[in-house]
């Protein structure tokens, strides 16, 4: 009586600590893999938009975005290179700040571009929002980022070339 009651005992500690062990091998299945990140979310898009699938495209954004897109998604092409070629891009580590998320993308730039603006690469800023477990990409916000860093681009621009000296407090500039 005492051996099978002691069987059991051992039996039910086996079944609890093989279902810890699936439940925890569960977990980070889902937290290193099957989870939503902004950088899975911006990794995904970029990949369909090189493959040119709308479909799997249409997935990572949200529903506003899947009419007002067409800027920022044709840039993104131009920049991704198409499916032909091997992406040359570098994905930045995110900003979140509670349900939203930006996620700068480095792209380099061709030799032409490159020598025009004097910079070898360009940073896309993506922003995404949280929508329940999700994270998808925001056309409309991502244009208005866009907007105010090509506005800070132009105004450091000025600086550099208009202003005396290279701007407030460079050598040769006056007083202010």
């Amino acid at each position: 009586m005492f051996r099978t009651l002691h069987r059991r005992r051992g039996s039910a500690m086996t079944v609890v600590v093989v279902v810890l062990v699936l439940a925890l091998i569960a977990g980070g299945l889902w937290f290193f893999v099957l989870r939503s990140t902004p950088e899975k979310t911006v990794k995904g898009m970029l990949e369909a938009v090189r493959a040119g699938d709308e479909e799997s495209l249409s997935s990572y954004l949200t529903e506003r975005s899947k009419d007002s897109a067409p800027m920022v998604l044709g840039l993104t092409r131009k920049l991704t290179g198409g499916a032909t070629a091997e992406p040359q891009y570098a994905i930045e580590e995110p900003a979140i700040s509670e349900n939203v998320a930006t996620v700068s993308v480095q792209f380099p730039l061709g030799d032409t571009i490159s020598t025009l603006t004097g910079m070898e690469t360009f940073s896309m800023p993506y922003v995404l929002h949280r929508e329940g477990q999700t994270w998808l990409v925001d056309a409309p916000d991502t244009q208005e980022e866009l907007g105010r860093q090509f506005a800070g681009g132009i105004m450091n621009i000025l600086r550099r070339f208009i202003l005396p000296g290279g701007g407030p407090g460079g050598p040769g500039a006056p007083p202010i």
